[in-house]
C-alpha cells in the first residue's frame, strides 16, 4: 500500500507527479520504455493489469501516448498493489492489480490550488456542500504539449512536414467525487472521471513523403 504523500516525494518527470510511475519502483514492475507510465509486472503485458478508480475500471490509464498517467495525483488518497493473490473481488486478473482510492472532500472548510507546469497546468478544488454531511472534491489538468513542442520543431526541424503531425498531441481529463454521511457508519460517494487525448499517429502517406527539395 502506498499513500499519497509517498508517491508525491518521487522524483517526477517534469515535476509531474505520477502514481503508475510511482508503483515501476518497486520489485518485480518495470517500464516499457525510459519515461514511460505503463507497468509490466513480473513479466506479464501491460494489457493484464487492472486499474480501478473508486472500484470502476479505467481501460486506459495513460497520457501522452504513454508518458503521462491519466490519474490526477490531486484526488487520490492512496494506491494498494496488488502483484499476485488477487482478492476474489477482483476476478480472475493474469498480472496485477492497482487498486486507487480516490479522497473525499474536506467536509468543514475550502481548499483550492491553481499549478502551472511544463506539461500542464492543474486546478483542484474541495469542500463542503452541507457541513459535516455532504462534501465535494474535485480536480481538471490540461496539457500544451504541443505548444511547446511544435515550435520547437518548426525552428529545427529540415523535414518539418514528416515530424510535426507526431508532435500534434494533447490531452485533458475531469476527477470528481461528491460524498454524504448519513451516520458514523453509513456513507453514500459517486465518483466521476472524464479523459481525452488529441493524438495524429497517422499521418497520410503524403505528409510522410520528404518534402526537401533537391
Amino acid at each position: 500500500e502506498m499513500p499519497i504523500a509517498k508517491i508525491e516525494n518521487v522524483p517526477a518527470l517534469f515535476g509531474e507527479v505520477d502514481v503508475l510511475k510511482a508503483l515501476q519502483r518497486l520489485p518485480g514492475v518495470q517500464s516499457a520504455n525510459d519515461g514511460q507510465a505503463g507497468i509490466y509486472v513480473r513479466g506479464g503485458n501491460y494489457d493484464q493489469n487492472q486499474i480501478t478508480m473508486d472500484g470502476a475500471t479505467l481501460y486506459n490509464a495513460e497520457h501522452l501516448k504513454g508518458f503521462v498517467s491519466a490519474i490526477n495525483p490531486d484526488v487520490v488518497e492512496s494506491v494498494v498493489f496488488y502483484k499476485g493473490a488477487f482478492p476474489a473481488r477482483y476476478g480472475g486478473q493474469l498480472s496485477s492489480v492497482v487498486d486507487i482510492g480516490m479522497r473525499e472532500g474536506d467536509m468543514k472548510q475550502y481548499h483550492g490550488e491553481v499549478s502551472l507546469g511544463m506539461l500542464s497546468s492543474k486546478i483542484h478544488a474541495e469542500g463542503p456542500i452541507w457541513k459535516d454531511k455532504t462534501s465535494f472534491n474535485v480536480a481538471a489538468r490540461a496539457s500544451y504539449f504541443d505548444w511547446i513542442i511544435q515550435p520547437l520543431i518548426n525552428k529545427i526541424s529540415e523535414n518539418k512536414s514528416v515530424e510535426l503531425p507526431f508532435a500534434d498531441v494533447n490531452y485533458y481529463d475531469v476527477s470528481a467525487k461528491l460524498t454524504h454521511r448519513f451516520n458514523n457508519k453509513h456513507k453514500l460517494s459517486a465518483f466521476f472521471y472524464f479523459g481525452k487525448d488529441k493524438s495524429n499517429v497517422t499521418p497520410t502517406a503524403s505528409s510522410k513523403r520528404d518534402s526537401t527539395k533537391v
